[in-house]
Order: C-alpha cells, then sequence, then structure tokens
C-alpha cells in the first residue's frame, strides 16, 4: 500500500514539472494543522478575546485589593482690596494641599479606607501675621462600610470579579471549540488535497500507459497484427485522460486557492501532502483529547451563572441596608445605618425574579439535551471508526485482487488472447480499487480525528 502511495508522489512530481525539476515540499498532517492554527482569522480573534478577558478579570480582581491613590493642588491668590467679607488681607498667597487615600476589601465583604489630608498656606512678600487660615492643616480619617442583608459573594464588587472570571471561563470554552473545528477543517482539506493528488498520480499513470499501448499498435495495426479499432480505442482513452488530468490539476489549484481563503493555509508552489500515520496512538497529536467536552462544560457554566442570576434577583427585591463608620484622628467619629424596602415597582422586581427562575429550568434543561446530544455523537463516532475499519479492510482486499486479475490479464496479453479494451478494464480497475482504498483510509483517518470530539 505504501508503495503505491510513494509511487503516487512520483507521479505528481513527474506530471507537474516544468522545465528544470524543482525540490519538492514534504508537508505532513501535523504542519499542516500548524499551519491553520498560526494563521487563521477566527482562532486569531478567538485568541485575542480570550486575551482581553483574562485582562478584564485582572482589573476587576484588582478593584478588591488594596489601591493607593495620591492628589496635590498648588494655588496661587491675589487679595486686592481688604473686605470684611473676605477673610484674607490684601496680598499675595500660596495655596498647597496633599492628599493620600487608601482602600481594600476586608474579609465578609467590608470595605476599608485611609484618607490623610494636609494643607498650608505661605503669605508672599509681606510681614503680615493675622492669618487665621495660614496655619498648617493635617487630618487622618479611617473608613468602613458594609452592606447589610447580603452575602458576601453577591456584593456589587464581587459580582464584578465572578462576572469577569465566568466571561473568561466561557471564552476558554469557545476558544476549545473553535481550535477543535479548525483543526477538523484543517484535516478534512488536508486529506481532500491528498485525495487530488493520488487521483492526479493514478490518471497520470493510466494515461502515459496508454499512450505507451497507443505506440505500440500503431506498429502492431500496420504488421497487421492488431485491429485498427483497437488502436482507435487507445487514443480516445489517452485523450479522455488527458483531459481528466487537466481537470484535476486546476481542482488541485482551486482548492490551494480555496485553502489560503478559509484557512488562511498559503501552500509553496511545489508540495505533496503526506498523511502518515493516523491511529489511536498518535491521533491525539493532531486534535488533543480535552477533559471534558466543551458543549458539556459550557451548558453548566450557564447554569451557575442563572443560579447566581436568581440569587441576585432575590437579594434587590428584599430589605437593603448599608453600615458606615468613620473616625478621625482627633477623635471624632460617626456611626451610619441605613436601610430601604421597595414598596411598589409595579411587579417589576417580581417579574423579574420570574424570568430569573424561567432561566435556571430553561439552563437545567440545556444540560440534559447537551449531555444526551455529546453522548449520542460519541456513539455515532464509535460507529464511524467501526464502518471505517471495516471498509479499510475491504478496500484492501479490494486492491489484493485487483493486481491478481490485472495479473492475469498481462499473462494472456503475452499470448496475444486479450484487446485492448480488455487490456485497459484490467488496467482501469485497478486504478479504481487503490482510488477506493485512499477513500477508505481518509474516511478512517477521519473517524479517528472525530472520535477525539466530545
Amino acid at each position: 500500500m505504501f508503495k503505491r502511495f510513494c509511487l503516487g508522489w512520483v507521479l505528481v512530481l513527474c506530471l507537474t514539472t516544468v522545465g528544470i525539476a524543482q525540490p519538492l515540499e514534504e508537508i505532513g498532517l501535523a504542519d499542516f494543522i500548524n499551519m491553520a492554527l498560526a494563521h487563521n482569522p477566527a482562532l486569531v480573534q478567538s485568541n485575542l478575546q480570550l486575551k482581553e478577558a483574562r485582562l478584564k478579570q485582572q482589573v476587576a480582581l484588582g478593584a478588591t485589593k488594596l489601591n493607593v491613590q495620591v492628589g496635590s493642588e498648588i494655588l496661587r491668590r491675589h487679595i486686592q482690596k481688604f473686605s470684611s467679607g473676605y477673610p484674607l488681607p490684601q496680598g499675595e498667597y500660596w495655596d498647597g494641599r496633599f492628599s493620600l487615600r487608601a482602600g481594600t476589601y476586608l474579609p465578609a465583604g467590608i470595605k476599608f479606607g485611609v484618607v490623610a489630608d494636609w494643607s498650608d498656606r505661605y503669605v508672599v512678600g509681606t510681614d503680615y501675621k493675622f492669618d487665621p487660615f495660614a496655619d498648617e492643616h493635617y487630618q487622618v480619617t479611617l473608613q468602613m462600610s458594609r452592606p447589610l442583608f447580603r452575602a458576601t459573594d453577591n456584593l456589587s464588587i464581587y459580582q464584578g470579579v465572578r462576572g469577569a472570571t465566568q466571561a473568561v471561563t466561557q471564552q476558554e470554552l469557545n476558544h476549545v471549540r473553535v481550535e477543535q473545528q479548525v483543526r477538523v477543517e484543517a484535516a478534512q482539506s488536508f486529506y481532500g488535497l491528498w485525495k487530488i493528488q493520488e487521483l492526479i498520480g493514478s490518471l497520470g499513470k493510466r494515461m502515459n500507459w496508454a499512450k505507451t499501448q497507443a505506440e505500440l499498435l500503431e506498429g502492431q495495426v500496420e504488421a497487421g497484427l492488431a485491429h485498427r479499432i483497437d488502436l482507435q480505442e487507445a487514443r480516445l482513452r489517452q485523450r479522455e485522460l488527458e483531459l481528466d488530468l487537466n481537470i484535476a490539476n486546476q481542482n488541485l489549484l482551486l482548492q490551494k486557492e480555496a485553502l489560503a481563503q478559509t484557512l488562511s493555509i498559503n501552500l509553496p508552489d511545489r508540495f505533496v501532502v503526506h498523511p502518515g500515520k493516523v491511529d489511536r496512538s498518535t491521533v491525539q497529536e493532531f486534535i488533543p483529547l480535552s477533559a471534558i467536552s466543551p458543549d458539556i462544560a459550557l451548558a453548566h457554566f450557564q447554569y451557575e451563572a442563572a443560579i447566581q442570576a436568581l440569587q441576585q434577583a432575590q437579594d434587590q427585591g428584599g430589605l437593603q441596608g448599608e453600615v458606615q463608620g468613620n473616625i478621625s484622628d482627633d477623635r471624632n467619629w460617626t456611626i451610619k445605618v441605613a436601610f430601604q424596602y421597595p414598596l411598589f415597582d409595579s411587579r417589576m422586581t417580581t417579574n423579574q425574579l420570574a424570568v430569573a427562575k424561567l432561566q435556571v429550568e430553561q439552563a437545567r434543561s440545556h444540560i440534559e439535551t447537551t449531555t444526551f446530544s455529546v453522548q449520542q455523537r460519541k456513539a455515532e463516532n464509535m460507529q464511524r471508526i467501526t464502518n471505517a475499519t471495516s471498509r479499510l479492510d475491504l478496500a484492501k482486499e479490494g486492491l489484493v485482487l485487483a493486481e491478481k486479475r490485472w495479473k492475469i490479464v498481462q499473462e494472456r496479453d503475452t499470448l496475444g488472447a486479450v484487446s485492448f479494451g480488455e487490456r485497459y478494464s484490467g488496467m482501469e480497475q485497478l486504478e479504481v480499487s487503490y482510488l477506493r482504498l485512499i477513500d477508505a483510509t481518509i474516511e478512517y483517518h477521519l473517524s479517528q480525528l472525530h472520535g477525539q470530539i466530545h
């Protein structure tokens, strides 16, 4: 079988080389898939979206950690005329202010902050001493606050973190799905190229054989050893094969152009695809097996998001409140407790809660249907592998029988008991059996690859 593969590559080289032979670049399935992964626009976009989601997650997490801000003000003031309504006398002043604010979230969702302010005033070009606002001023205040009647996870700051984390998880699952899709599409395109390549090799072999037979028949017809109809049929078959070969080469070019558009794979001018070995021991190299089906994982993720949305809707419809406390370095302090409860909102809160409950039920149902669909797909893939294996075995047997039949035809031909039509039929049957083996091999390889996808 592999000898025939090598023969097909040699024929492609012979049939497509014009002038001086150029080096032939061999491309394997792994190389082909890697080219698709490196340049595919959908995958590149998915990578960018994943990076964006992770950056937004870091932003959300940063809001719960220590944040420190500093600020300063410098003001030049000119007082032209002293006024009883303005406590500063005539003159020039510099006012300066510096502030520091630090904040973070403590366990249980307590927001803690420190505010420090310093200010001073400097009188320019005068010895005037009376200025009640010119003294240096410094104050430090500690602040704490915490919403009431809400679980820590349902506080707005942690809702933002959870939403950003969920967005990362969802994008990771989508990225796995996009990557799997690109890998499968690349594999299918690869085998499509291989099929055309082997067809070109087979047509070239048959065309050269028909041409050789036509040349032999010309001499035999002149010597009266063959019928002219055999010569006419040989020339006809030669022209048919030349046409088929041209069409196959055109299809190869179209396939190459299509790959540049759909998968962003730019193949070299001189290339040959080499399928290599694809079975259970090597298939993970081409399509890595994920720990869980992305579809099932995404369904569970959507269910968890619906549960969290329901909890938020329940919190928003009940009693809400907040406690705040401040204490400064001068021992002044305040404590504030606030409550609010929605009395009437035209049933908006009730309807929002009903919508959230329906979304939970829909998400739960979606898990069941997705799980069933994935299990069914697994069963179909296993059946596909079984059928492809049987078909591959039958194709191998068919090629062996075709080779034996062709050998019989050649033996009869040495005795002069075979017409050109019979010789061509035997030759064509051999090549068709070989192409059937190629089709069966492709189906077997693709079934193995699809078996990796949950």
